[in-house]
């Protein structure tokens, strides 16, 4: 008897839960959560911190060829900050001036009148005349009267022998902006190959930054992107080159930390303001997301992977759940566009588990 009660005991225990246990199983039971397929704009939204920094630079430095053993600074006439109005005279280095122009062929040679070839059209067109390819009278005339600008005698005996001298003429590079002086050299300074005379900006401000594997796939040549600056002043640009990937470095070797990536360059499209973007201040780019269709969107949660590739579980209107295969075109803003024909607007997806 005493057996048998307590088989029965053993039974009834089997079968009656505590309100623990059955708390605990309710935990253990996951709840499949899902999501709607939408028609939506996905925007990939790549944001990165950049800087800006200095245009192009023309160094003018002590190799300009003279008859004077030395190259030192006899005159200095320029002011860093100053902007340049070209043709400019910048200075005198030993005892003989030294004149700006904005040339596509930089002088190779002295020029004497009725000389010829591309050096003298580049020449003439720096002086504003007709450009014969020819040394003519009115190119000797232009030339001297830079001189005289300066009272400083042209080289050559006489204004009837007077000549070009390939030392006392520069080049900048032409159609660029106004040059800005950023460095000149001291009078007295001993000029070399690594010591300038003058340093000109002769290119606008640019902005750079660097992009990871995944980010470079959103960027191309003449992309355009949005600069973000100080006050949340924005301004269109425009990417100019994008480098070669590098590894990044630790900064140990005192050269500074970098981060693995490609190298970006981005040009303003308009004038920037100093204010807003001054050389050497951290700006926003982000990618121009203007005139983005919408397509066929779904939460990225619900993109799974296995070893055939990507694919969603769908809900069946009866029956058990399925795979779908899908391919991703773009995501971004925790969304994800895919190509049409495996899944329609309204189709719910497994976000979890």
């Amino acid at each position: 008897m005493t057996a048998a009660i307590a088989a029965l005991a053993f039974g009834a225990g089997f079968f009656v839960r505590s309100p623990q246990s059955s708390a605990l199983d309710a935990a253990d039971q996951q709840i499949p959560v899902y999501a709607a397929a939408e028609m939506r704009v996905v925007n990939h939204g790549l944001t990165a911190q950049a800087l800006v920094i200095a245009g192009t630079k023309t160094a003018i430095d002590g190799t300009l060829v003279t008859a004077a053993a030395k190259s030192v600074v006899t005159d200095r006439v320029l002011d860093v900050g100053q902007t340049l109005a070209i043709p400019a005279y910048l200075g005198g280095v030993s005892g003989r001036p030294v004149f700006a122009l904005s040339l596509s062929i930089p002088l190779y040679r002295d020029l004497h009148f009725r000389d010829s070839g591309p050096d003298v059209a580049s020449f003439q067109a720096a002086l504003g005349i007709e450009q014969t390819g020819t040394f003519t009278a009115e190119t000797r005339e232009a030339f001297v009267q830079l001189y005289a600008d300066q009272n400083i005698a042209p080289p050559g005996e006489n204004y009837w022998h007077s000549y070009v001298r390939m030392s006392e003429v520069v080049a900048v590079p032409p159609n660029s902006r106004a040059p800005i002086v950023t460095q000149r050299a001291d009078l007295g300074t001993v000029l070399s190959t690594d010591k300038n005379f003058v340093l000109l900006q002769t290119g606008a401000a640019q902005v750079s930054f660097r992009a990871d594997v995944q980010d470079v796939l959103q960027l191309a040549v003449g992309g355009p992107l949005v600069i973000r600056g100080g006050n949340g002043t924005e301004s269109p640009a425009v990417v100019t080159s994008i480098g070669d990937f590098t590894s990044g470095q630790d900064g140990q070797d005192g050269s500074g930390a970098t981060t693995a990536g490609y190298e970006i360059l981005v040009n303003f499209i308009e004038e920037p303001s100093p204010e807003n973007f001054g050389v050497g201040q951290s700006v926003t780019i982000t990618t121009s997301t203007n005139e983005q269709d919408p397509m066929l969107s779904i939460p990225v949660l619900a993109v799974r992977q296995d070893s055939r590739g990507t694919y969603v579980i769908r809900r069946a209107s009866a029956g058990p759940a399925e795979s779908v295969r899908i391919v991703v075109v773009d995501q971004g803003d925790g969304w994800a566009a895919i190509e049409p024909g495996t899944l329609s607007e309204g189709d719910d997806v497994k976000v979890a588990p």
